[in-house]
């Protein structure tokens, strides 16, 4: 299995944002960037450890789709909502909406596809 070891809520976080930064399948140096900046907004003391976050859930999401294509990140995904929903209160929760926003957004185009994310994350966060 390609999950780490060792994960926190805030690995899980990144995962999340990494799937929908890769979610139409283009990966943008803008959607790249913000996912960065927005990681970086939940850990603002130990900007390494945000850094070293974001390198794990990239290649988390790396390894699970090389072991079992993307019904294998859909579970990691799965796995990460409910570790997200279950640690974070309702203003986080509304915060983590606006970072994916602004991921979604980055590139200038939100596809249909990923405004389904969106509303899929949406619903089981508040649910």
């Amino acid at each position: 299995m390609s999950r780490p070891s060792e994960i926190s809520t805030l690995d899980c976080l990144s995962f999340l944002y990494v799937c929908a930064m890769a979610h139409d399948g283009e990966v943008t140096g803008s959607e790249s960037n913000i996912l960065i900046e927005k990681i970086h907004e939940w850990e603002p003391g130990d900007q390494e450890a945000a850094r070293l976050s974001v390198a794990k859930a990239s290649n988390w999401w790396v390894a699970s789709f090389e072991q079992g294509g993307i019904d294998a990140v859909a579970t990691e995904f799965i796995f990460c909502l409910a570790n997200v929903k279950g640690s974070v209160e309702d203003a986080a929760k509304r915060a983590i909406l606006g970072d994916l926003a602004a991921i979604f957004e980055a590139d200038g185009k939100v596809t249909e596809g990923e405004q389904g994310l969106y509303d899929l994350i949406r619903n089981d966060l508040f649910s």
